[in-house]
């Protein structure tokens, strides 16, 4: 990997979109004084899950997976919204399905939660919402060479 972009592998780096002023967020950057902002993020999805809602009749979303994803910070990826209905119209999400070795450029909002009941490693987790279809974007595949 280069170009300080985490779970994108460097063929995908070179093929960005021309800067766009938008500033790209590693999880590693991550910290709890991100809760409540918008962030944009570059993953390489490894899968995606879908998660019924906690209550009754809720809509489900879907988890994505990425490169990374066990390693600290604790980051998840919810889809949910407006791009939760694409996702689900166009069957993005299944086992094989069309995002999985892909690298997506996202923005949405992050929440921190940072309070546990022991025992806990009292470590923040994150959780990034991505909810604006218009604000997605699955990046062009490397070419091969």
């Amino acid at each position: 990997m280069c170009a300080g972009v985490e779970g994108m592998p460097a063929a995908d780096v070179v093929k960005l979109p021309k800067d766009d002023g938008v500033a790209i967020t590693k999880v590693a950057d991550l910290r709890p004084e991100y809760d409540g902002r918008e962030v944009t993020m570059i993953f390489r999805i490894t899968g995606t899950l879908v998660s019924k809602g906690e209550r009754k009749g809720e809509v489900p979303h879907v988890l994505l997976q990425y490169d990374g994803m066990k390693k600290s910070p604790n980051l998840s990826v919810y889809v949910m919204g407006e791009l939760l209905d694409l996702f689900h119209r166009f069957a993005m999400v299944s086992p094989g399905g069309m995002l999985v070795g892909r690298s997506i450029r996202a923005s949405g909002k992050i929440t921190v939660f940072d309070t546990f009941a022991p025992p806990s490693d009292e470590k923040p987790q994150y959780i990034l919402e991505l909810r604006d279809w218009k604000k997605f974007q699955i990046l062009p595949k490397p070419k091969k060479t």
